[in-house]
């Protein structure tokens, strides 16, 4: 489990709050279409959604600081979140204790044209305590982009879907790539 420091969990939540400032001026057809569930409105999802970036970049020894896009001044990021090892890497965030890596559903027409080579799977949530926030998580996995699209299921209607909003691709964890096997290459 990595925790990151309750600076760098501070930085996520301050850029999550800019975020949401921004698409409160900037409030475009194209972002809403893209936006579900509230995202767009929530401090806490966006900043856990930061934090997932952190624990990946924290996992494989690279400063989230320099790696990451921290600038909000044109939305989110550009369809990936982070290089390394030369592959463009969009890394999903769940909670600790959901387990599927998640495709967001107003997204899915446009899956094929984004630009990034592999999806990895963040489990990390934010907390609240006497001292402030806090963090932890930890990388689940990865799985190339054409490999996510080839395996991934479609969430039902109906109670037999559980959580997932009908329609929504996602992948169980069983077709995730350790970490390790990307380290060493397969």
């Amino acid at each position: 489990m990595i925790e990151p420091s309750r600076d760098l969990v501070a930085e996520c939540y301050g850029w999550a709050v800019r975020l949401i400032n921004y698409y409160v001026t900037h409030d475009t057809p194209e972002s809403r279409a893209y936006s579900s569930h509230g995202a767009r409105r929530n401090t806490r999802l966006q900043c856990e959604a930061k934090l997932g970036e952190c624990v990946f970049c924290l996992h494989v020894g690279i400063d989230p600081a320099v790696s990451l896009k921290w600038d909000t001044e044109r939305g989110a990021d550009p369809d990936y979140d982070v290089i390394w090892r030369s592959a463009r890497i969009d890394v999903k965030q769940t909670q600790l204790h959901y387990d599927y890596l998640i495709w967001p559903i107003n997204k899915n027409r446009d899956f094929q044209k984004k630009k990034f080579d592999v999806l990895a799977l963040a489990k990390a949530q934010v907390s609240f305590d006497e001292e402030g926030l806090t963090g932890r998580g930890f990388v689940a996995g990865w799985i190339e982009k054409d490999k996510f699209y080839l395996k991934r299921d479609i969430a039902p209607a109906g109670p037999a879907n559980g959580r997932l909003t009908p329609g929504t691709w996602y992948l169980r964890p069983e077709y995730l790539h350790l970490m390790s096997y990307w380290s060493t290459g397969g």
